[in-house]
C-alpha cells in the first residue's frame, strides 16, 4: 500500500530497488493499454459520475463532496485526515539504476513524465499511438525488480 499513518510513514526504513528497465516499460504500457480498453469497452455508456484515485490522493475532501452530490447526499462532516503517501520522493531517489531506466523511457514522452513526477498526480491516459508496441517490448526472465 501507498498511504500508512503518519506515525508509521514517519519510521518507515527506506528501501532502494534496482529496476529491469525493460521489464517495468512492458508493465507500464500494459497498464496504459488495459486503461484504454477499459475506454473503449466502455465508450457510449453513459457515466453519471466519474472520479479517479488520483482525485482522491490530490483532494479527498473535494473528491468526497462530489462523490456525495452526485450521489444525492448530504456532504459528509469534515474529518482529520491522517494519511499521508509513504514515499513522497520520487523513483530517482529510490531507483538506483533510474537513470537506465528513463533512458529506455525517454522516446515516450506520456510514460517518461510518469516516471519523473515526484508528488501525486493526475495524467491523462496515454494514446496507444504513445506507447511502444507490445511486440517490442522484452525483458529478461528474472524478476523486474531487486531491493538492494
Amino acid at each position: 500500500a501507498n498511504h500508512a499513518h503518519a506515525a508509521a510513514a514517519a519510521a518507515a526504513p527506506r528501501a532502494f530497488l534496482h529496476v529491469a528497465p525493460a521489464r517495468f516499460l512492458q508493465k507500464a504500457t500494459e497498464k496504459a493499454l488495459g486503461r484504454l480498453g477499459l475506454a473503449v469497452a466502455f465508450e457510449g455508456v453513459r457515466v453519471a459520475f466519474r472520479a479517479r484515485y488520483e482525485d482522491f490522493q490530490l483532494d479527498a475532501a473535494g473528491a468526497t463532496r462530489e462523490l456525495f452530490r452526485a450521489l444525492g447526499l448530504p456532504p459528509p462532516a469534515p474529518k482529520r485526515a491522517d494519511l499521508v503517501k509513504l514515499t513522497p520522493e520520487g523513483l530517482s531517489d529510490l531507483v538506483v539504476n533510474f537513470d537506465e531506466v528513463a533512458a529506455l523511457f525517454a522516446p515516450w514522452p506520456c510514460l517518461a513524465a510518469q516516471l519523473h513526477s515526484a508528488k501525486p498526480e493526475l495524467f491523462a491516459a496515454c494514446a496507444s499511438r504513445d506507447l511502444p508496441a507490445p511486440r517490442n517490448l522484452s525483458h529478461s526472465k528474472g524478476r523486474g525488480a531487486e531491493v538492494v
